[in-house]
């Protein structure tokens, strides 16, 4: 793993996260998110941890971020866990974006703690 080509990826998900998340008919409103990374130099890993707050600008059941896993290149990056506060939560990881199970009401905040490798 190349940790060089990771930071560009993770600058980059970054802006796609708050740009996507902002469109017209948007499900959410991304109001925060940090990431802490760590990079082991003795196996050439990353781990990753992102703390995303959304609000809901309506009900949803799923909502999804630009999150791409692994292409066959190496890009990307595997997400191991979401978590809001101490509960699990239900995601799926495609090519292009994490899509995580919600019961979102309207005008509700909640921060998610994604974690990823």
């Amino acid at each position: 793993m190349h940790k060089s080509f990771l930071y560009p990826l993770y600058v980059s998900l970054l802006i796609s996260l708050s740009a996507k998340a902002q469109v017209p008919g948007a499900i959410i409103d991304v109001q925060h998110y940090g990431y802490a990374i760590q990079v082991n130099d003795q196996n050439d890993t990353i781990v990753a941890k992102a703390d995303v707050t959304v609000r809901f600008l309506q009900e949803a059941g799923s909502f999804s971020l630009d999150l791409a896993r692994p292409d066959k290149s190496g890009r990307g990056m595997t997400v191991t866990s979401v978590m809001e506060k101490k509960n699990q939560m239900e995601f799926k990881q495609g090519y292009q974006a994490l899509t995580i199970t919600v019961k979102g009401r309207e005008g509700s905040k909640h921060t998610y703690t994604i974690r990823s490798e």
